[in-house]
């Protein structure tokens, strides 16, 4: 006698495999775009990714460890520029879908809410809806602009794009209106211990994950990586 297997059985056993496999970010990408696109939806909203750089620098994106990792893919880049092309290059070693990545760093010319629509200017109106963003384990940090600039996120961004969790502060120059902070070592331009930069914390999901506190330009940390739409 033939023995048949139900809908239910099947289901159990579909979320079994993704719960042993949640952690996995190929996986969870896969499963989100069942259709092959680099492009997931949750809830109706165009999925992208953030993560904490692996890399970490001073506050002289120029002449830090980001140009030493990638001289030549990212030579004669500074400031925010700098920035992007190490978000960048980390998202492709990472193997990550292949969408615009930025740093969340802001300058008196350029900041992240112009920034995170791929635009250079400042003060830009904030358009309704937006990515969620997710981190490296799948967990949702932030559903659209409004939330991601409301002060409360989700969840913390404490993963790097190699799934290490941290525990650290983070170069930012940027207020949780997403404006620029006052103090951003010379638009990211000075290493010394005389320049301060806003920084925020891995370790928070209040508006302290930007905007935590001042620390000198000489410091080494890793900054913010977000994906675009």
């Amino acid at each position: 006698m033939k023995k048949f297997v139900s809908p239910y059985q099947i289901y159990v056993l579909i979320v079994a495999v993704f719960a042993m496999q949640c952690n996995n970010h190929n996986l969870y990408e896969s499963l989100a775009n069942p259709g092959g696109s680099s492009v997931g939806r949750e809830g109706g909203s165009i999925m992208r990714t953030v993560f904490v750089s692996s890399v970490a620098t001073t506050g002289n994106f120029a002449t830090s460890n980001f140009q030493t990792s990638w001289s030549g893919a990212c030579s004669g880049q500074t400031g925010w520029a700098m920035a992007d092309c190490a978000c960048k290059r980390m998202a492709q070693a990472a193997n990550l879908p292949p969408t615009p990545y930025v740093g969340w760093v802001s300058t008196a010319g350029d900041d992240m809410t112009c920034r995170i629509q791929n635009r250079s200017l400042t003060n830009c109106a904030l358009p309704p809806g937006g990515p969620t963003w997710v981190d490296m384990m799948g967990r949702t940090i932030a559903q659209g602009y409004s939330q991601l600039f409301s002060g409360t996120l989700q969840n913390k961004i404490e993963y790097t794009e190699l799934q290490s969790q941290t525990s650290t502060n983070t170069w930012t120059g940027t207020e949780v209106t997403g404006t620029a902070a006052t103090n951003i070592c010379s638009a990211w331009s000075d290493d010394t211990g005389g320049g301060t930069g806003r920084k925020g914390s891995t370790l928070d999901s209040d508006l302290n994950w930007t905007a935590a506190i001042d620390g000198a330009c000489n410091g080494i940390l890793p900054i913010y990586c977000f994906g675009l739409n």
